[in-house]
Formats: C-alpha cells, structure tokens, sequence
C-alpha cells in the first residue's frame, strides 16, 4: 500500500496485464486470463486511483475558492460503467481510460467556470495537463456542455502511481442540471442517453433543452428566433413523455450510518424500492470503503457507487442524478416551452458572452 499512512491500493498489475483484463471484460471470453482474474485486475486497476483522485481533490477544493458556493466532489467509477464501455468499444484500452477516477466541481456562472480552468491551466503543478475537452466550445451531440482537464499524476513519492489519469469536470449550476436530468431519465428509459443512445425523440428533446439552459448560462449565443424554434420543436416532441418521466422519478434517503462531515460515502441506489441508502467511512478507513464498494458491486441488485464530499449536502448537490433531483429541471423546462418569451434569459434579448 502507497500513500503515506492512510491504506491505499497501490497497482498491483502491468499495463499490459491490465489491458488484457480489459479485453476479456470486453469480449467475455480470452483464454489467456479467467473472468474472475480479469474482474480482480480491473477493481485493483480502478482501486489504485483513489490515491491520485484524494490528491486532485484537495487541489480542487483550492481551485473552487476562486467562487463561492462551488460544489466540489469525487468519485472512482462504477465497475458496471467500466465493463460497459470497454464492450462498447472494443478498442479501448482500460490502462488508459481516462475518468476511473474523477473529480467534479459546479459553479454558479460562465465566469466562474472560465475563471476556474484559467486556475488550472496556469497552476504551474507538477501533474502534467494531457488533455482539455471543451464542450461549451463544441457540445456533445447530446447536448452535453462543461470542460473536462484530463491529468497524469506525478508524484513526489509513491512512484507506483505516477501516470494514472484523474479527470476533472467543470459545470455550470444549469450545465450540472441538465446532467442529471439526462441520468436520470436515461435510468428510467433503460438507456444511455448521455452517451447518445436511446429514444430518438428524447434524446432531441434533451439536446433542445440544453440549448435553451445554454442561453440562459451566456454559453450560447443568443439568437431570439433559434430560441422560438428550439421551444416550438419542443412543444411538438411533447409525447416523448420527457418531463413526466421526470416528474415521477424520486428516491428516498435513508442513511445506513450517521453523516460525518469529510468522509467516503459509499451510496446504494435500489430502483425497485425508490430509496438510496448511504454509508460514511472516516478518510483513515479509506481501505475498509474500497473493500465495501467492491463487494456491493459484485452482489449487484442495487446501484452503487463510492464518492468523496464534505458532507451529504455536498454529496447529494454533486450528484443529483443519483438522487433524481430533477424538479428544478423540469421547472425551468417548462418555462421554456411555454409561450413567456422571459422563460429563457431573463427575458434579455442579448445573451451573454460565448464562453
């Protein structure tokens, strides 16, 4: 174990080894590795980036002060999600994915956001900047917006860890909506609506509202008669059933452990009870929370996930999605498409600047 005191996984396995696991993750069969052994290198593989992820973190913990009110998490990625994206695509290489481990921060405004990643990209640390995804400059297909800055650690010490990527995604208050939203529905649809996949019709009714929340960020330029259009399109997808899938999603939660301030959550989403179950572990017990996460992962039946937050207010503002807290979201939506041409931007006949 690396890291200092606290009981970090270390990387037990060779690149090469761990993108073996990766293809029999992917393919199902390899007769060189057995399922069990793959699925043993990839927890580790994903494991091994806690360390990294605790350091960027409390880097961006010091990044968010530039604004206040930023929510600020972290979580390692779901093993589920991992499989799922190395059968999808098949040549992927699980040594070097990209977001095992990753941190989030949301502010309130376009400016914030921009005055965030000016705070990595000339911070001068000693990780090394591999990668910038803009998609405020050019979104997703889906609609998605936000800036991710992909990381190589490089460690003073604990040398084991050097070159493990960490991703950190930047959102706005209404990009951040608009993500959870598309999780949510996409939870309820059975479909990865995020990466693109699904109901041609919400999917276009999602990408049409992140336009409009766009608009009203000052992350698009404003255009009153693309606006107009967008809400009409709207009004005529209606029976893609979007905002009352929406308005019917709600989990309950319930604590299996008291909250503890800073801590591990490892939390436990059941569809078929509506209810989210959450357990906190002291950052010293960072061991004992791994263990846990990927025992509740290998039982399946419930969708669960390990993430880092001051607190379950943080936690729960940081990953709405997982709570289905969406009624803002279908608020604001609805004000969209009605006929109040104030709905969006304030009623501003000028955006704000283009980020």
């Amino acid at each position: 174990m690396g890291g200092g005191k606290l009981n970090w996984t270390a990387p037990e396995y060779t690149k090469s080894r761990v993108n073996i696991a990766g293809c029999v993750a992917a393919l199902g069969d390899y007769s060189a590795i057995s399922q069990a052994e793959a699925r043993r290198i990839i927890v580790n593989w994903r494991d091994s980036h806690a360390y990294p992820l605790q350091v960027f973190y409390k880097h961006a913990k010091l990044h968010a002060k530039l604004c206040g009110g930023a929510v600020v998490a972290q979580r390692l990625k779901r093993i589920g999600s991992v499989m799922e994206e190395l059968k999808l695509d098949y040549g992927a290489q699980l040594a070097r994915m990209e977001d095992l481990g990753g941190c989030r921060i949301v502010v309130e405004t376009a400016a914030d956001l921009n005055g965030v990643v000016e705070s990595y990209e000339t911070s001068g640390a000693r990780h090394k900047l591999v990668k910038k995804y803009d998609y405020i400059e050019t979104p997703q297909k889906t609609g998605y917006r936000g800036v991710h800055l992909v990381f190589s650690f490089r460690g003073r010490r604990n040398g084991g860890y050097n070159g493990l990527m960490i991703e950190i995604q930047i959102r706005t208050r209404l990009q951040h909506m608009w993500e959870a939203a598309a999780e949510v529905l996409g939870r309820a649809l059975d479909a990865r609506l995020k990466d693109g996949r699904g109901n041609i019709r919400a999917l276009r009714y999602m990408e049409l509202a992140a336009y409009l929340l766009a608009l009203e960020d000052g992350t698009a330029a404003w255009d009153r008669a693309s606006r107009d259009a967008a809400a009409e399109e709207m009004r005529s997808l209606g029976d893609a059933n979007v905002l009352e899938i929406l308005d019917a999603a709600g989990m309950t939660l319930s604590s299996a452990a008291g909250d503890r301030g800073e801590a591990y959550y490892l939390l436990r989403a059941d569809a078929r009870t509506s209810t989210v179950e959450y357990a906190a572990f002291p950052k010293s017990r960072v061991g004992d929370a791994l263990r846990r996460y990927s025992e509740d992962e290998a039982h399946g039946g419930a969708d669960v996930v390990l993430a880092l937050s001051t607190d379950v207010r943080e936690l729960r503002a940081a990953y709405p999605g997982y709570f289905a807290d969406v009624g803002e979201f279908v608020r604001k939506i609805r004000g969209y498409v009605s006929s109040d041409p104030s709905a969006v931007n304030g009623g501003r006949e000028q955006g704000g600047p283009h980020v």
